[in-house]
């Protein structure tokens, strides 16, 4: 029994995220060179504010404090007026970051071409949730932009019956992002460049 229930608890948090990854992916095409920065902002962010409050989680409905995504390998597909097949066959965005439960558990999520993986639950502590939860009351305003492709990150907190979504850029994070980062234990971290050799050459052939 507890078996069978680990497993549906896996498929609910995987549909979870792979519905998200699949809405901002076709977000991302229809917004792609239509309208001005702030509509685009808001068809991107729309499928972050659409999603339930609550999870199935193990037979029991949970509610989510907080959500935080990481939205990596996208470039391609933003960069491209009517992307083609090949492209979406090649698709190599990806997803992660985690869930936090109303009781401070932690819910790891994976999402991307190659299908849906999860992990937990480490549990924060009080003190910590607390600190979590007066940055989160006074989030930095995103300004309604988005940042580049490849640099995207979601934070989502409940605002009402639905959520409100920020999207901050990894290579510029405020300080108050960068410490819920830490608090959350979510993994994810500041971008940096990736810069590749314009040549390579053997060690004998210096």
């Amino acid at each position: 029994m507890t078996l069978n229930l680990r497993v549906i608890t896996l498929i609910v948090l995987a549909g979870f995220v792979l519905i998200t990854l699949i809405e901002s992916n076709d977000a991302a095409r229809s917004t792609r060179h239509q309208g001005p920065p702030g509509a685009q902002y808001e068809n991107w962010v729309r499928p972050y504010t659409s999603r339930p409050l609550t999870l199935n989680f193990r037979g029991e409905v949970v509610r989510l404090r907080l959500i935080i995504t990481a939205v990596e390998g996208d470039e391609e597909i933003s960069s491209q007026r009517k992307p083609s097949i090949l492209t979406a066959l090649n698709d190599r965005t990806v997803a992660y970051g985690c869930y936090i439960f109303a009781d401070g558990r932690i819910h790891y999520f994976y999402s991307g071409s190659t299908g849906v993986s999860g992990s937990g639950y480490p549990t924060i502590p009080e003190g910590e949730l607390e600190r979590m939860d007066k940055l989160l009351a006074n989030l930095p305003d995103d300004g309604a932009r988005l940042p580049p492709a490849g640099r995207r990150l979601v934070v989502q907190t409940p605002d009402g019956n639905r959520w409100r979504a920020q999207v901050y850029d990894r290579a510029d994070a405020p300080a108050e992002i960068l410490e819920i980062l830490r608090l959350s234990r979510s993994g994810i971290r500041s971008w940096l460049p990736q810069f590749q050799p314009v040549s390579e050459r053997a060690a004998h052939d210096s």
